[in-house]
């Protein structure tokens, strides 16, 4: 399931004493962190590489190329 990139809410307008509602379109923003170590899930040996806040979508996708371009993995099939 992909999740979603924008919300929509309803937001009041003030413009010289007159209120108005209205609908406002927010981008959808979530960190993402990327650990690697020997046994991640044990915390064996681990350090974390990255935080960044982002749109959601794609993210492993963003995470593998970031580590490639680092150099930290050769390619993606270093990735379990």
């Amino acid at each position: 399931m992909t999740k979603p990139t924008d919300a929509h809410i309803e937001i009041i307008k003030v413009n010289q004493g007159e209120r108005n509602i209205t609908n406002y379109l927010l981008a959808v923003k979530e960190p993402l962190e990327i650990t690697i170590g020997d046994d991640v899930k044990k915390n064996r040996n681990q350090r974390n590489i990255l935080v960044i806040v982002l749109t959601p979508r794609h993210d492993f996708k963003l995470a593998i190329g970031f580590l490639f371009t680092e150099g930290i993995i050769e390619n993606k099939n270093c990735i379990n």
